[in-house]
């Protein structure tokens, strides 16, 4: 600056030096909060994104519900199922009972006709 004395221009210089300073500090301070505000941002996009991707994988509530209480009566249903299968005589043993009582009943035939036949001999033998 022309005009001004030695002492005035080392004044100014000096000033102007210092507030050349404080607006480096002030460019850092400002680079440094962007840098930090745009991994916040990140971030937060990273979340929102994730909840997104959660959201449309989740199953609503009243579907699940619905389904739940398919699955229930159903459930209910098998458990009747069984429990009346569980009272009833399974094929196999209707058989195995029906050969026994076949079994039984030709014994019995076998043992009446032998006791007739005993009879009719103690008979003969009576009027002979």
């Amino acid at each position: 600056m022309p005009g001004l004395n030695k002492e005035t221009q080392k004044y100014l210089d000096a000033k102007f030096a210092g507030i050349d300073d404080r607006f480096e500090s002030i460019a850092v301070a400002t680079k440094l909060a962007a840098d930090s505000l745009d991994a916040r941002l990140e971030s937060m996009n990273h979340t929102w994104n994730t909840l997104k991707e959660q959201a449309a994988a989740s199953v609503q509530r009243t579907v699940c519900e619905s389904r739940h209480e398919t699955v229930a009566k159903s459930l209910k249903e098998l458990e009747k199922w069984q429990a009346l299968m569980d009272g009833k005589a399974s094929q196999e043993s209707v058989q195995a009972a029906s050969k026994l009582g076949t079994w039984g009943i030709l014994i019995g035939v076998g043992s009446l006709f032998v006791s007739l036949v005993g009879i009719v001999i103690i008979a003969i033998k009576a009027f002979a």
